[in-house]
């Protein structure tokens, strides 16, 4: 499973965008930053929606169930 934390992005809620992969999880938190936070995307460049995506993929953390 792996978990990327809305204020690892900066946000202030206690948000966790949960998945399988890099991908799901990337589009889950853009899903709940578009509902949660559309300040943030409005009006954004797609150089920037790249960083952004790239940011979020390096924050993404790996959580294993043993």
């Amino acid at each position: 499973m792996k978990i990327l934390a809305c204020k690892n992005m900066g946000g202030s809620d206690n948000y966790f965008a949960k998945g399988n992969s890099d991908d799901e999880v990337i589009n889950k938190m853009l899903n709940h930053m578009r509902e949660a936070h559309p300040e943030k995307l409005e009006n954004i460049s797609e150089e920037r929606m790249r960083t952004l995506k790239n940011t979020m993929k390096a924050n993404i953390t790996e959580n294993k169930v043993v």
